[in-house]
């Protein structure tokens, strides 16, 4: 059994997803089309990094809980844009990362990274993933990384690298 990283293509204005090019180097990485379609994963997958773009944000942000909404304000690539529905509808609230987010987070700033815990994976298609994630029971954790004009790419290979690390059994 072996981890498993995701990563979104374009969506909305951005024409080019960094978060491709961070994750390229990984075996089985799984380029994710929409939230909103079935999870499928490949058979023998133990865990999950899942990264996403954060445009606005200067540093990886290490998401604590994916929450039972979607809420999109532009439409995904698919051309839906749920508005306050739940992502499971047989699902809670809420789940927490299994993942110790505070320990990632001070493991990722210890290799010169710049890091933190973020408390809400928002309401787009990231947070529809990582809840969708969850709720199918795989161990998983979410990075919101920032452009790469904020942290280069190298810093973040290294920040999924180390996620990888507290994910893996």
């Amino acid at each position: 059994m072996s981890p498993l990283v995701t990563c979104f293509g374009p969506f909305g204005e951005v024409t080019h997803n960094p978060t491709v090019d961070v994750t390229a180097g990984f075996p089985g990485r799984v380029v994710v089309r929409t939230a909103l379609e079935s999870l499928e994963v490949p058979v023998g997958v133990s865990a999950v990094v899942a990264t996403g773009l954060a445009q606005k944000r200067t540093v990886v942000s290490v998401e604590r809980v994916a929450i039972n909404v979607a809420d999109f304000r532009i439409p995904d690539v698919a051309g839906a844009q749920p508005r306050g529905e739940p992502v499971a509808a047989d699902g809670p609230d809420a789940y927490l990362s299994g993942v110790d987010v505070r320990g990632l987070a001070d493991a990722i700033a210890a290799a010169d990274i710049p890091a933190k815990v973020s408390n809400t994976a928002g309401t787009y298609v990231c947070n529809a993933w990582y809840y969708r994630l969850l709720h199918a029971g795989l161990p998983a954790v979410f990075l919101h990384l920032p452009p790469l004009e904020a942290v280069p790419l190298e810093q973040q290979v290294q920040a999924v690298r180390i996620a990888l690390g507290f994910v893996s059994p």
